[in-house]
């Protein structure tokens, strides 16, 4: 850890290991889960005049906040006026921290200018050697249009069933950030828990199909702050985020412990990283079901690990639906957002469910599941 008087020394030429490692994370085949904050509402001191937090304040509470939910980096958006020793203290508490950072735009990078690895501008890149650089472009139409369909109540989204294909003409041209960001999704400003249909049941539970949707997808990912337990106000740049809505029981809490899971999950599973800019590592399986609102497709890793994700945006139970599998045994259930410790129904498949070997959806076999209510099940194949 970083001490006050440690900023005010020179800084040391650079570690160039560390600059190596970092590089190496921000890799296409890498797992980069960004949250999004505005420093300065990000939280409060409401006793004393709703005060912003210092750079000083808010770095050891930000990065806890941050490991918890398993982010890989924090994008930041600083005040007008910063502070530079503030700035580059934060900066380094969470880099010290396996933190990535990423700064709103140059100028802030250049207040923070140091040895070590800084992200600016959407990409990465170091201010001393430039050994790295790569671009991730912030894909907006994917965000707008599924914004967009889950803001349609549910007994319509069956007219909406094509904006789920929208994206193949182009996904796998470069390599694509899936941007859930209060500037590009919120028009006219609202959270996205505003956003969602129904009751605050529904509204949660959509959330958290929706965060599946997007984690499960090709691409990096990003997260504005608040949205990760459900913030229900609209942003306010003034204001704290609705902290008193999170507590460990809370259907707030139980939505950010979903975040959190899906980070790690993310993280975790090959198929859902190393392919993100190669067609090889997707397939749709079936967005015929408009019916139903029902989706299915499959992720693949480099060695051939394959997931499989059906997703129901609608709050209506399925029970034996079939879906197509490549493989025949036992598909083991590995991610469920309708889980009770996430808030949801506790509906599912019991651990997983054996493929029939009846061919549907151009595949080998079959597998007859349980489709919670607006929900997302993940099944991996057997053998992994």
């Amino acid at each position: 850890m970083i001490s006050l008087e440690e900023i005010n020394e020179p800084a040391p030429t650079g570690d160039l290991e560390q600059v190596a490692q970092r590089a190496a994370q921000c890799a296409p085949d890498q797992p980069i889960a960004i949250y999004e904050v505005h420093l300065p509402s990000w939280m409060r001191v409401p006793e004393e005049g709703n005060r912003s937090l210092t750079f000083f304040e808010i770095a050891p509470k930000l990065a806890e906040h941050a490991k918890l939910l398993h982010f890989t980096h924090i994008q930041l958006h600083a005040p007008d006026y910063v502070d530079p020793k503030g700035l580059h203290f934060l900066v380094e508490y969470l880099q010290q921290r396996d933190l990535g950072v990423i700064l709103e735009t140059a100028s802030l990078a250049s207040v923070a200018s140091g040895p070590h690895e800084i992200l600016a501008d959407g990409h990465c890149a170091n201010d001393e050697t430039h050994m790295f650089d790569y671009h991730y472009k912030w894909d907006t139409a994917w965000a707008d249009e599924t914004c967009g369909y889950f803001a349609t109540d549910p007994l319509y989204r069956k007219f909406r069933q094509t904006q789920f294909t929208h994206r193949d003409v182009y996904a796998f041209d470069a390599s694509y950030l899936l941007p859930l960001s209060e500037h590009l999704v919120t028009r006219p400003r609202s959270s996205l828990y505003g956003l969602m249909p129904g009751d605050s049941w529904q509204k949660l539970a959509n959330l958290r199909l929706l965060f599946a949707y997007m984690y499960l997808l090709p691409g990096k990912k990003l997260v504005f702050m608040g949205d990760e337990f459900g913030q229900q106000n609209p942003w306010q740049p003034e204001t704290s985020l609705d902290w008193h809505l999170v507590s460990e029981t809370s259907p707030h809490g139980k939505l950010m412990k979903w975040v959190a899971c899906l980070n790690q999950f993310y993280h975790d599973e090959p198929a859902l990283h190393q392919t993100d800019a190669d067609a090889a590592g997707f397939q749709w399986l079936d967005t015929s079901d408009a019916a139903a609102s029902v989706v299915s497709f499959a992720r693949k890793s480099q060695a051939g690990e394959i997931l499989l994700v059906v997703l129901n945006c609608t709050p209506v139970p399925r029970y034996n639906y079939r879906v197509g599998a490549p493989k025949a045994g036992f598909w083991s259930e590995v991610l469920n957002s309708d889980a009770m410790e996430y808030g949801g129904s506790g509906q599912g498949n019991l651990g997983g469910v054996e493929a029939a070997p009846f061919g549907w959806n151009y595949q080998s076999h079959s597998l007859m599941l349980t489709l919670p209510p607006l929900g997302a099940v993940a099944l991996k194949a057997p053998g992994q």
